[in-house]
C-alpha cells in the first residue's frame, strides 16, 4: 500500500483482514522500537501490528526514517517516529476497512515519547519534537478508535 503520510517509509498490509478484526475487538496491539545513531546523527523506527499477543500470527510491518535536522535527531524522536508509524498504519487500515470503533494497545520502551503522545498538556512550539507529538495526538484525537500505550 502507498504511504498516506511522509513519515512512512514502507509497511505491507497482511493478506486477509485478521488485523481489522483485531482492532475491532479490542484485542490488537503494537510494537515499536526506535534507533539514533549518534555518529550519523539520524534516526529510524520499525514496528510490527498484530491481531493478539500470540506468536505465529499474521502481522503488519513496518519502518520509517525520522526527518529533522541533524541537531532535531534523538533516540527520543525516533521513539516517536515509531509512534507515529503505527498510527499512521492504524489510520490506514480503519479507512480502508471503515472501522468505526475498537482500540489498539501500542507497546514501547521510551517512557517519555509513551507520556507525551498520550498526554493532553498543552504544548509549546520549543519544546523537542513539538512537530511529531502535534501529529500524534492530532490523529489520536481523530480516530475512532481508543489508543492505549504500555511501557
Amino acid at each position: 500500500m502507498q504511504s498516506p503520510r511522509a513519515l512512512l517509509d514502507k509497511f505491507v498490509l497482511p493478506p486477509d483482514a485478521e488485523i481489522a478484526h483485531a482492532i475491532l475487538s479490542g484485542t490488537a496491539s503494537a510494537v515499536s522500537d526506535g534507533s539514533y545513531d549518534d555518529s550519523r546523527q539520524a534516526g529510524s523506527s520499525a514496528f510490527i501490528i498484530a491481531p493478539n499477543q500470540d506468536k505465529g500470527t499474521v502481522c503488519l510491518e513496518g519502518m520509517n526514517f525520522v526527518t529533522g535536522l541533524p541537531e532535531e535527531q534523538s533516540s527520543f524522536r525516533s521513539e516517536l517516529a515509531g509512534v507515529l508509524g503505527v498510527l499512521t498504519c492504524v489510520e490506514a487500515l480503519v479507512k480502508f476497512y471503515k472501522i468505526s470503533s475498537g482500540s489498539i494497545t501500542i507497546a514501547l520502551d521510551g517512557e517519555s515519547a509513551i507520556y507525551q503522545s498520550d498526554s493532553e498538556w498543552p504544548l509549546s512550539i520549543d519544546q523537542s519534537s513539538f512537530d511529531y507529538i502535534q501529529v500524534i495526538r492530532n490523529i489520536i484525537k481523530l480516530l475512532p478508535i481508543s489508543v492505549k500505550f504500555h511501557w
